[in-house]
């Protein structure tokens, strides 16, 4: 079955299964090119999130544990390592999202919350007090928002919703 939809800055739509591989349809000529599991690093795990940056680059959260870039064109697949002295974790991601003021800037929830910048490749990594109990740290979020003032709004399950600034 379908695990998730992107649609890239082309405007063709990028379609990820469960269990492994993906399409890409292209509405101009009604076509689908199909990367199946198993060719150019692109294992038989489930592609569970999708996120198109503005910047063009097709972001991918792999089940179990991988963050990587996906491409039409080889390499397909090119991972990215977190800094695990940083997130403690390679576990990092249920969502990608993108920060709105600072350029290459992206967000990845999950296991916590955490920070990538593309252009420096810099990790961070960030401790949130809930907002319902502040005595309560819960760092298992399930998505994320980026706002313009620079706050991130994060869902987690069963507790709601948290808003949170990065830069206090």
């Amino acid at each position: 079955w379908i695990s998730t939809l992107e649609v890239d800055k082309q405007g063709r739509i990028w379609v990820a299964y469960n269990g492994g591989g993906f399409s890409i349809y292209t509405p101009e000529n009604d076509k689908f090119t199909h990367f199946p599991s198993g060719t150019s690093g692109l294992g038989s795990n489930t592609i569970q999130y999708l996120h198109c940056d503005r910047d063009g680059e097709m972001w991918a959260y792999i089940s179990p544990n991988q963050i990587a870039r996906l491409s039409d064109k080889s390499p397909i697949v090119r991972p990215l390592h977190p800094d695990t002295l940083v997130t403690h974790t390679s576990a990092l991601a249920v969502n990608i999202f993108e920060d709105q003021r600072t350029p290459g800037l992206l967000w990845f929830c999950g296991n916590g919350l955490f920070s990538y910048n593309k252009i420096t490749h810099e990790w961070n990594s960030f401790s949130i007090q809930h907002t319902v109990n502040p005595y309560q740290e819960f760092n298992y979020y399930t998505n994320g928002i980026a706002l313009k003032d620079g706050r991130v709004v994060l869902s987690a399950w069963g507790t709601g919703v948290t808003v949170y600034n990065p830069n206090n």
